[in-house]
Order: C-alpha cells, then structure tokens, then sequence
C-alpha cells in the first residue's frame, strides 16, 4: 500500500476510534453545535486540502476508480431504514426521519448501480455519475441542515442522534461521506481534462 493509502486508513481508523471515545463519553449531546460543525466540515477540509493541496494527490485522485468509491454509498442503505424505523417508532422528527430516510434508503440502493453501471467510462456515463454524486451530496447536505436546525430550535427527538450507533454518523459517517463524494467529484473531473 502506498504511503498516501496508510495515512488514509490511519486518518480513517483514527477518526472512528474518536468517535467512539466522544459518543460511549456521552459528549455527543453535549458539543455545541459550531463544536460540531467544525468536526464535520473541519476533517473534510483538511483531507481535502492535503489531497489538492498536493500535486502527487492529485494524480492519486485521478486514479481512483469511482466505481468503487461510489457502490461504497450502499452502507446509505441502513441509515435510510434505520430513520424511517425510528420515525415509526416516535423517536426521530418526522421532519427530519421521512426526507432523510427516504433519500439515503435510495441513494443506498442505487449506490451499485450507479457505480458499476453508470460509472462506466463513457463521458455520458462519467457525466452521469458526477449528476449522481451531486444529487446525493445535496440528500446529505439537507439532511444536515435539518438535523442543525432541530438541535438549535431544541427539538428533543434529535437527541436519538446522540445514542450507539447513530452517534456514529456525525462523527464519523458523514464526515468520511462528505469526503467520498466530493473526492469522486474531483477525480471525475480530473479524468475529463485527460
């Protein structure tokens, strides 16, 4: 493995480890919500500032097969379900669980497809991923948006997000997700200027 794919799973596996010190703590509900606004947007700038930031990165990121970075989205799948089950159990905000569970149950199963099919390499297909990809990204932003607006109007469901597993995702889920989709992007459009 290359020494920029070590420090990738080194970042990776350092990153879940913090998340789970900070959510089996109980600090999650806790963070103040630029606290964790800086987590999240914080850790994909810096990856993507090394990444751009550094001419071999680059070329590394022109390599990478989106295909596979792109059916890795499948894991969207259980977060989908997993909302949609917690709305109808009460514990999540409708406003919040429905759109959410929905768009992240679809992007999870069209994740494969979208990869492997789409991300064949055609300049259509390659336009079509990068659609893909920026329709996803826009499904995680407003889930986003949703989940900071319903923690600042002190809406006591959200704090579900707080609890094992679901702390998870904004510690560590969404902030690797960020990153996927915007890194595919990159090297989407790296491959068109080939």
């Amino acid at each position: 493995m290359t020494r920029a794919g070590w420090i990738g799973v080194l970042w990776t596996l350092g990153s879940l480890g913090l998340a789970l010190l900070a959510g089996f703590a109980g600090a999650v509900s806790q963070v103040p919500m630029p606290l964790m606004i800086a987590r999240v947007w914080g850790g994909v700038v810096l990856l993507l500032a090394i990444y751009l930031g550094i001419p071999s990165r680059r070329r590394w990121i022109a390599a990478l097969n989106p295909a596979w970075i792109t059916a890795g989205h499948a894991w969207r799948l259980a977060s989908g379900v997993a909302f949609l089950v917690l709305y109808g159990e009460g514990t999540v905000a409708a406003r919040f669980a429905l759109p959410g569970g929905i768009a992240e149950t679809l992007v999870g199963l069209t994740a494969p497809l979208a990869g492997f099919w789409i991300g064949a390499g055609t300049p259509r297909r390659r336009a079509a991923l990068a659609l893909w990809h920026a329709l996803s990204l826009a499904a995680l932003l407003q889930l986003m948006g949703t989940g900071i607006a319903l923690r600042l109007a002190g809406d006591r469901l959200i704090d579900t997000m707080a609890r094992f597993p679901l702390f998870l995702l904004p510690l560590f889920a969404i902030p690797l997700t960020l990153t996927a989709h915007i890194v595919t992007l990159f090297a989407l459009a790296l491959r068109r200027k080939r």
